[in-house]
């Protein structure tokens, strides 16, 4: 069976990802669902790992080793996983691995390092020069895809737009006509406010931009 070749970045060398994907080299269950490719500064994860395991090590060191500590943002650790993505979207590009799987970056450690990205989406989507593009969540049978990302809370209701519903929901629609084979998706369009705005009782982007989108 030919399995998935995919390349999975660690991340941000501060942060969890170096200490997930170890663990889930260490339980060997990876080998039986993929061909891995790991990107990133290697020496974050134990000798035994590049020993015990067939899976390919693509090492990109973190600037500034010495001065990496856990937790911390920095610039050096930023550019690290910024790095690493690139890495990995050329070789997706070139064909030389089927998909991309990302551990968690610190957006604030990318600014820092001067990639001024609000996150992996935009990241990719500037990579790949995509222009209709989403972010996608999947929960079992569930598919979740979202009309605004990587903004303040207080700001969402300000960003809604009905052309910019609507073209999530048709690129919605595409993704599951031709990836998920249905022949009619179901769409669900989710409200902003408590009640769906409660007849502008509670907020009145329900009634002025949903809807009608």
């Amino acid at each position: 069976m030919n399995l998935p070749r995919l390349a999975i970045t660690l991340g941000d060398p501060a942060g969890i990802g170096p200490e997930i994907i170890g663990k889930l080299l260490l339980s060997g269950s990876i080998s039986r669902r993929c061909s891995p490719v790991i990107i990133g500064d290697t020496t974050l994860l134990p000798p035994l790992f590049q020993k015990k395991h067939s899976c390919k090590f693509i090492h990109i060191p973190v600037p500034s080793r010495a001065r990496l500590r856990q937790g911390k943002i920095s610039a050096y650790t930023g550019q690290a996983s910024y790095d690493a993505i690139i890495r990995a979207v050329e070789l997706a590009r070139s064909g030389d691995v089927d998909g991309i799987v990302t551990a968690p970056i610190s957006k604030a450690a990318l600014h820092l390092a001067g990639h001024r990205y609000p996150g992996h989406t935009e990241l990719l989507a500037a990579l790949t020069g995509s222009k209709n593009y989403a972010m996608l969540m999947v929960a079992g049978t569930l598919r979740t895809i979202m009309v605004t990302r990587h903004i303040p809370v207080s700001l969402t209701g300000k960003k809604l737009d009905r052309g910019e519903i609507v073209r999530t929901a048709l690129l919605a629609n595409d993704f599951l006509v031709r990836h998920e084979r249905l022949s009619r998706p179901r769409l669900a369009v989710c409200a902003l406010n408590p009640h769906a705005g409660e007849g502008g009782l509670l907020g009145h982007e329900e009634e002025k931009i949903i809807i009608p989108a």
